[in-house]
């Protein structure tokens, strides 16, 4: 079991943050000290995740809307 600090300092990315394996990576990490930067495709959903998140471990998430679009066009 890693201690509570392991990811203290560090900057976790993680796609597909909102919901399913993603949210529950950003959970993990979020527990072990990391600052997170989530991404998804829908803003509705990094929102709803970030609020829960946030009330539960009284942490700040980044988040990131997809930047796809951006890149096609």
């Amino acid at each position: 079991m890693l201690p509570k600090d392991h990811f203290k300092g560090q900057v976790a990315f993680i796609t597909g943050g909102g919901t399913g394996i993603g949210r529950a990576i950003t959970e993990r990490l979020t527990e072990l000290g990391a600052t997170c930067c989530i991404v998804s495709r829908k803003k509705q959903t990094l929102d709803k995740t970030a609020e829960e998140i946030q009330k539960k471990y009284q942490v700040t998430l980044f988040l990131c809307a997809s930047w796809l679009k951006y890149i096609i066009t």
